[in-house]
């Protein structure tokens, strides 16, 4: 936790929301292993978020331990190797559905703020700050019915995990 300025303070907390966000909604496209979760969270934020094996893997363990996602050891398909797996769990979904009603109201709450305070100074010209906070609650709600879909697909993979688990066994021997 940084010791600086308030500023410092609410950007480390806004990332580690962000992280347990996104890797949520990564996991609730496609289960995959820690090395890639870092890739693809730091791809999908332009490399603001800088996930590390010391950010993203306590976050999955705690994830783990709310019963939002479910790691599984599995063979590694290009490797003897082993990888655990991560995988959302239904309750991770639901938790995810209420972060994107949730964050799309602090949206909504933002833009509202820069609407209403920003244009009141003298002499600055907001509108491109402004122009940049845009809401499309249509891809939002595309999105939760997306994640509505994958939780009935992730239902029937999660109980079909021990015959995939001995599958990928006898497939290693």
């Amino acid at each position: 936790m940084p010791t600086g300025n308030d500023d410092e303070i609410w950007v480390e907390k806004a990332k580690e929301s962000i992280t347990k966000f996104m890797v949520l909604l990564t996991l609730s496209q496609k289960p995959t292993h820690g090395y890639e979760l870092m890739k693809r969270i730091r791809n999908c934020t332009d490399g603001w978020l800088k996930s590390t094996s010391g950010s993203i893997y306590p976050v999955l363990k705690k994830l783990e331990e709310e019963g939002l996602v479910k790691g599984v050891w599995v063979r590694g398909e290009d490797t003897p190797r082993m990888k655990k797996r991560y995988y959302i769990t239904d309750k991770g979904l639901s938790a995810l559905e209420k972060m994107i009603v949730t964050r799309r109201k602090v949206a909504r709450l933002f833009k509202s703020i820069f609407n209403r305070t920003m244009y009141d100074q003298e002499n600055v010209d907001y509108s491109a700050i402004t122009s940049q906070i845009t809401l499309d609650l249509d891809e939002i709600d595309r999105l939760i019915t997306f994640l509505k879909q994958k939780r009935e697909k992730i239902e029937l993979l999660l109980q079909r995990l021990p015959q995939i688990r001995e599958q990928m066994k006898v497939k290693g021997k």
